[in-house]
């Protein structure tokens, strides 16, 4: 019998087994590296270049779903079941997009007369519009990067089955599929829909909502970026009975037993029967010991895109990258003991696309390669450092020690956010966004490391004394 976790996670979560002693593991779906808690491994997460396909298992059983079908027709005042009730068991599946969202919202303020007789008035503009009669308004656009997760049918579409799993998908129990492991009394269908329309039915999903308000200038901007996809197979029951000669059809959700829907004419039997070859082939997670791969040292247990090994100083990527340099940079004075290092991803781009970025810097972009909570002062961090940067000196980087700040951002991450961030560039010149998929364009791509401390309210970095950001919107680890 192998051992179960008895500290239960939040979210979306993948239950896995430990290679080394075969206990059972949670995954929250954002972490790669975890520790077994019974046998103390260090593990590593491997994902796969195709979507995953995972599994919700059912909690309930056809006793319980005939108590709750009586309970639903008690309530409506209708004959319970009789013994001639049949079940059906089916796994269907979803996709699961995982998407960055940018929006930006054009809103204009009237501003109103706030004339005190201590101060005057808050401004000479102010006074001279208000009292000639003229009103005041200020145009702002607000710019938000938020994550995004929607689900929608893998599947030809069942009467009665719902469309989407709605807000379950952040905390749903999920296990790989492997079709040997399934349980044999449910039907698996088949995904027929691909995830290039599942992501076109997102984008539509993201646009359609950001229609939905108005701007009181130019146009709102909802753009979706970086799907990454994944199937979800949930289970339900199919409940039919045909007491009395009258047809009656339920379909009872498999993990809480609640009645979805109720029909009282006869499905098409070849919807669920019939077998249909899948249009993807599934990826598989493979779990192995997070370990150096020249001396076989264990690698910190913390979550990062890139270590070094204390051992024999090789540097391990969890995300090759063809144009990123494998030697890391630190700047030549790497501050007091106390100093955060926190690393920047910088991106270069090809001579022909510099002019038609048209940005503050079109030659590099510099990104931040750890988790900020918001996307303005990503975006302000941006700027300054990249104006910042020629002023710095650089030297190898051979160690990573505890001041190190972890790579919480992939190079692919990184990626998309130099394209919003051109985006948000854009926007506070004009309202035209049209610019090339950078990603093609890009020449080269290396990471440092600079000192910071807090400062009041602030991060200052401690070489030049200039390049600031707020403490609270620097995640904690």
């Amino acid at each position: 019998m192998s051992p179960t976790t008895a500290n239960k996670r939040g979210g979306f979560f993948i239950s896995v087994g430990c290679p080394g002693c075969g206990g059972k593991l949670e995954l929250e779906d954002s972490f790669f590296v975890l520790t077994c808690d019974f046998c103390g491994s260090v593990l590593r997460v491997h994902k796969p270049d195709v979507p995953p396909a995972y599994v919700v298992s059912s909690t309930v059983d056809k006793r319980e779903v005939r108590f709750a079908i009586d309970h639903h027709l008690k309530k409506q005042g209708q004959p319970l079941t009789g013994s001639d009730i049949q079940y059906k068991r089916v796994l269907y599946p979803y996709w699961r997009i995982e998407a960055i969202v940018l929006k930006t919202r054009n809103r204009a303020r009237l501003l109103e007369d706030r004339k005190d007789y201590n101060y005057g008035h808050g401004s000479l503009l102010r006074a001279s519009c208000l009292s000639s009669g003229h009103s005041i308004k200020e145009k702002h656009t607000e710019v938000t990067l938020s994550p995004y997760t929607v689900t929608s049918p893998a599947a030809y579409e069942v009467a009665g089955i719902p469309y989407t799993l709605g807000m379950r998908t952040n905390y749903l129990k999920v296990m790989p599929f492997v079709e040997g492991a399934i349980d044999e009394r449910f039907d698996v269908l088949p995904v027929t829909v691909p995830m290039t329309m599942a992501v076109q039915q997102a984008r539509k999903s993201v646009q359609s909502v950001g229609m939905v308000e108005s701007a009181d200038f130019g146009r709102n901007l909802t753009e979706l970026y970086h799907p990454v996809g994944s199937v979800v197979y949930f289970p339900y029951f199919l409940a039919e009975s045909l007491a009395g000669g009258i047809y009656r059809r339920w379909i009872v959700d498999g993990v809480t037993a609640r009645i979805l829907g109720h029909q009282e004419r006869p499905v098409e039997v070849s919807m669920v029967d019939v077998p249909m070859e899948p249009l993807i082939e599934f990826g598989q997670l493979e779990i192995s010991h997070h370990r150096c791969s020249n001396c076989g040292e264990d690698l910190p247990e913390e979550n990062s895109y890139i270590y070094i090994c204390k051992n024999c100083h090789k540097l391990t990527n969890i995300e090759p990258h063809p144009l990123f340099r494998t030697e890391l940079q630190v700047t030549s004075d790497s501050g007091s003991d106390g100093d955060l290092l926190l690393p920047f991803w910088s991106l270069k781009f090809s001579e022909q696309v510099q002019s038609s970025l048209r940005v503050s810097n079109p030659d590099r972009l510099i990104v931040p390669a750890f988790q900020m909570s918001n996307f303005e002062e990503v975006f302000k961090l941006s700027r300054r450092m990249a104006t910042a940067v020629s002023r710095f000196t650089f030297a190898s980087l051979t160690d990573i020690d505890r001041n190190f700040r972890s790579i919480d951002i992939s190079p692919s991450e990184a990626l998309v956010m130099a394209q919003v961030l051109c985006v948000r560039e854009r926007l506070s010149i004009s309202a035209n966004i049209d610019m090339p998929d950078i990603s093609s364009t890009l020449a080269e791509m290396s990471l440092f490391f600079v000192p910071f401390h807090p400062e009041h309210y602030f991060m200052l970095d401690s070489i030049l004394g200039a390049v600031t950001f707020s403490k609270r919107v620097l995640a904690r680890h």
